[in-house]
């Protein structure tokens, strides 16, 4: 055998001893499994992910939170576009954007409007049909190109000269972009500026410049308008004012532009609104288990729970911005022991970037292990009736609550006894599990009467009896006396539980001349009506007189 072999099966034979080593898990009460479970991927063009997290908030309680987080990826459509595209390059061309103040304004302006030009070209190139248009500020601010879907040009760009009204500027845009009027448009404002808003006047009016431009710019996002900004060339402080203005995260909306990288900056705009959301009109449904309840006032806002269906829609899906709500469900009383799902299904719908419906269904459930509480219970035995007296034994345990006992009737049951009702069966409850069963003497027992003649059996005479109850004594039978024989003796019995009770009655024959007393108190019965022995009587009454004559 190879050395490489004998390793092999060395390597094998030590797993299998570690795997041995593995406690085994036992089921405890409140433990999860699969507590996450997703579908979908968020990494793909489009893509859209929904990922369902169970965790436990109070474990001896049963409670559990359930959290939904939806991500995507933007899908990027190049040469096609199914919503609208409109963007507007609100640009400023106040006098510090040329270096010099003069008509040579130097690298600064160039770069600066070839950053915008190229903007213009890489966007038409990702979205056939992008409409742009030009807003210049500076003392004021004007339209310098309508909505075209073609690219900017220098001349579009103008002069630098004068301050910097941005509010202007932004007012301007805005009003562009409202007289849009194609549903599901998408809008976008760019912002480019090396400074914060000014009228070259005094400190006063400057900060009403820039109130001013924030209040703009407010209302442009208050419209679903994403507002983007390029800080170029600018001052720390001239930096943290343009943030304050583009939508939120700024750190996804603005950038911060060098003179020889502007045609950059703006070209991470385009790769940015030329993405259209993986998903609109969303909406995820999730149906709380069968043995679980939702726990009222645990859900994020914007959840609706309809009995069991718990309900959260979103208008549209962007990987700019991951999803996240949540609710919290309780294991139901009482339910039983075992794996319950915290799911009957999760799903997501929702209509992609290409116009088409989707639906993503959870094919897993997390799952709860739950252990009920046990109760007490007793079932008593007795004989005849319910007194301390009769109690043959108690059976005393605990079972799961609603589990259903059936109770053995034959328990302990004494000789001659039986069970003569229906099958008992209960289910546990909290309180007041106590069961009786009463055994009943059994009352279909029978005995026959043998007659002997000095010793032999007429089976012709003999007499049987029916539905006789267990334990009950036997000390009479009908007399049947033959001629010429006489009453001797007979043995009283007991009705036991067996296939054959036999009484036997003894006559004998009488000698010639003799008279034999009877025996007498002897009571003979037949069909319940009790009599004396007519031949005892007979021979009784000679015996007397006989007795009466020899004194």
């Amino acid at each position: 055998m190879s050395k490489t072999i004998k390793k092999i099966i060395s390597s094998f034979l030590i797993l299998i001893v570690l795997v041995g080593m593995i406690p085994v898990h036992a089921d405890t009460k409140g433990d999860l499994i699969d507590p996450v479970n997703f579908i979908g991927d968020d990494t793909t063009n489009g893509g859209v992910k929904l990922t369902k997290t169970v965790s436990v908030v109070d474990k001896e309680q049963g409670i559990y939170n359930v959290k939904f987080d939806i991500s995507s990826k933007d899908s990027v459509k190049s040469n096609s576009v199914t919503n609208p595209l409109y963007a507007v390059i609100v640009f400023d061309t106040s006098g510090s954007m040329c270096e010099s103040f003069k008509h040579d304004c130097g690298d600064k302006w160039q770069n600066a409007t070839e950053g915008a030009i190229s903007f213009s070209k890489e966007l038409l190139k990702n979205v056939e049909g992008a409409n742009i248009a030009l807003v210049t500020f500076a003392n004021n601010a004007k339209v310098a190109r309508e909505f075209d879907n073609k690219e900017l040009k220098n001349v579009d760009f103008n002069e630098p000269n004068g301050g910097t009204n941005m509010a202007k500027g932004l007012q301007e845009a805005f009003t562009l972009l409202n007289n849009v009027k194609e549903e599901n448009a998408k809008k976008f404002v760019i912002l480019m500026s090396d400074g914060e808003p000014q009228v070259y006047t005094n400190i006063f009016t400057d900060y009403i410049a820039r109130k001013e431009a924030s209040d703009e710019a407010t209302n442009i996002k208050n419209n679903n308008i994403e507002l983007f900004a390029v800080g170029y060339d600018t001052t720390e402080s001239n930096a943290e004012f343009l943030k304050t203005l583009v939508t939120s995260p700024d750190s996804k909306y603005y950038s911060s532009g060098k003179i020889d990288d502007i045609a950059t900056k703006f070209n991470n705009i385009v790769s940015n609104i030329s993405k259209f959301p993986a998903g609109i009109d969303v909406t995820i449904k999730d149906v709380i288990g069968d043995n679980f309840n939702y726990v009222d006032k645990s859900a994020t806002d914007g959840v609706i729970v309809d009995n069991n269906t718990v309900t959260y829609k979103i208008d549209k899906l962007s990987e700019k911005e991951d999803i996240t709500f949540n609710f919290n469900i309780q294991v139901k009383d009482n339910i039983k022991t075992g794996w319950h799902d915290t799911n009957n299904n999760a799903s997501i719908s929702y209509t992609d970037s290409l116009g088409e419906n989707k639906n993503l269904e959870l094919e897993k459930s997390s799952k709860v292990y739950w252990k009920i509480p046990k109760y007490d219970y007793v079932i008593n035995y007795y004989k005849d009736e319910i007194n301390e007296e009769n109690l043959i034994d108690s059976i005393n345990n605990t079972d799961e609550y609603d589990k259903e006992i059936t109770v053995d009737t034959t328990y302990k049951l004494p000789e001659g006894y039986y069970y003569k009702g229906e099958e008992i069966k209960f289910n546990i409850k909290e309180e007041g599990n106590i069961v009786n069963v009463i055994y009943s003497k059994k009352d279909n027992l029978s005995y026959c009467v043998n007659y002997f003649y000095d010793g032999i059996v007429d089976i012709n005479a003999t007499e049987c009896y029916y539905d006789q109850t267990y334990g009950k004594e036997i000390t009479s039978f009908i007399d049947k006396p033959k001629e010429g024989y006489v009453f001797d003796n007979f043995e009283p019995i007991v009705i036991l539980d067996q296939e054959e009770n036999i009484m036997n009655v003894y006559y004998k024959k009488v000698e010639s001349g003799e008279i034999v007393p009877p025996k007498t108190g002897v009571e003979s019965s037949f069909d319940g009506i009790s009599f004396v022995s007519m031949s005892s009587l007979i021979l009784l009454g000679i015996y007397s007189v006989k007795k009466y004559i020899n004194v």
